[in-house]
């Protein structure tokens, strides 16, 4: 009995070994992705500290002051930065005048949108959306000051769609009352005492920070790393000091790095540093000098750049990274990669082992190794060399990412 308990065990685990082997054997199933074009940068992360041209903008004149131009928009030499009125109800009317005028403006490009049948309503309700966004974002970030322009354009998009959709076809009412509260307002303005002009072209910014006087365009030579560690900010105690001008000609990028990462930069060098700065997340750089630490442990890059605008012109420091290489070509996943090994025979008869990398391809329906040439690779994906030839990897080409005992010509169901 108990002999044939053991034989009757022991031939049910040989046949549930011959099953899975059978199985193993018919069922290997493979997993597949698709070749894409790739590009990827190497590069050196940095805190960048902005060194630009500013001058203070004061104001010594008694009156109330109203701001003629937007906190960080370009004014030219010459221009108007502010007005200075005799009371605050003159101020208040200019402010006024100002918001109607922007109404007035934005009616009048609403009435050129007349042919109702080139409206595109998907757009506009994409561009209130849209509008309704940034005034919730403005507000959440606590920006409750430039909350006016995102519901300008609000009211726009809104007033396009309701001509669209045939809701409102006639301005004219509306338009016939801003006007005659513009011209009360005008009536009531009356002329300023005084006026702040700008000395040079740039972006005028109401707020200082108190690196104005410290971090100079004329001072490279001394931003040094120490010069960077003990950085600290001058107090204002100027009440006459409105704001400031940032200059819009060439500025400079300061960042702190190892000795080693020093040695990779060269003065006169052209670059690119990425930003996270949404309307400038690329900006084309020259290195201009590297200053060595007293200790020679660390240096400071300074590198020059041409391209301002309104954000460039707010921020002081921000996260940066420093592109080094660009690379390019058909991205594969890490675990595609495959190893070959050969054995190649030499001109005196001896034979030499040899091992290339590539991938398998999916040909129809078997397996076929293609070699690969990496240019850049991570632990997750490699980019391989895009050449141009029959017989090397191609883009949208099928590749093996997982399966077992894939070799060339193994079929692949």
């Amino acid at each position: 009995m108990k002999n044939r308990f053991v034989s009757t065990t022991v031939g049910i685990i040989l046949a549930m070994f011959l099953v899975y082997q059978l199985f193993a054997s018919l069922y290997n199933p493979v997993t597949t992705e698709i070749v894409t074009q790739f590009s990827t940068t190497d590069g050196i992360n940095i805190t960048g500290v902005i060194i630009r041209e500013e001058t203070l903008v004061k104001n010594n004149n008694l009156g109330t002051m109203h701001f003629e131009i937007e906190d960080s928009e370009r004014v030219s030499k010459g221009g108007v930065i502010a007005n200075i009125y005799g009371s605050d109800n003159q101020s208040h009317a200019a402010t006024e005048i100002t918001k109607i005028t922007k109404e007035i403006k934005n009616i009048e490009e609403i009435q050129k949108y007349n042919d109702l049948n080139a409206i595109d309503l998907e757009l506009i309700n994409s561009k209130i959306y849209g509008s309704l966004n940034n005034i919730i974002k403005t507000a959440h970030n606590g920006n409750y000051t430039n909350v006016s322009e995102p519901k300008e354009e609000l009211l726009t998009v809104i007033n396009r769609k309701q001509i669209a959709t045939g809701v409102v076809v006639d301005f004219s009412n509306q338009l016939t009352e801003l006007n005659n509260r513009l011209n009360l307002l005008n009536s009531q303005l009356g002329t300023p005492v005084a006026s702040v002009v700008s000395e040079k072209s740039g972006y005028f910014l109401s707020v200082t920070d108190g690196y104005e006087g410290i971090l100079t365009t004329d001072k490279l030579d001394q931003i040094t790393p120490e010069f960077l560690e003990g950085l600290s900010p001058e107090s204002n105690t100027d009440s006459s000091v409105i704001g400031k001008l940032v200059s819009d000609y060439t500025w400079y990028i300061a960042a702190s790095v190892t000795v080693n990462e020093s040695l990779q930069f060269k003065e006169g060098e052209n670059l690119k540093i990425l930003t996270n700065i949404k309307t400038c997340p690329e900006i084309n750089v020259t290195v201009e000098r590297v200053n060595m630490s007293l200790n020679n442990e660390r240096a400071v890059i300074i590198f020059s750049c041409n391209e301002m605008n309104s954000e460039l012109s707010l921020i002081r420091t921000s996260s940066m990274t420093v592109v080094k290489n660009t690379y390019s070509g058909l991205k594969v996943s890490s675990s595609a990669l495959r190893f070959k090994s050969t054995q190649d025979q030499t001109p005196d008869g001896t034979y030499s082992a040899s091992t290339e990398t590539g991938v398998y391809v999916v040909n129809g329906m078997t397996a076929k190794f293609v070699p690969v040439n990496i240019v850049y690779s991570t632990a997750g994906y490699a980019i391989c060399e895009d050449v141009k030839k029959d017989g090397n990897l191609k883009l949208y080409d099928e590749i093996i990412v997982k399966g077992k005992n894939i070799y060339d010509g193994k079929i692949i169901d």
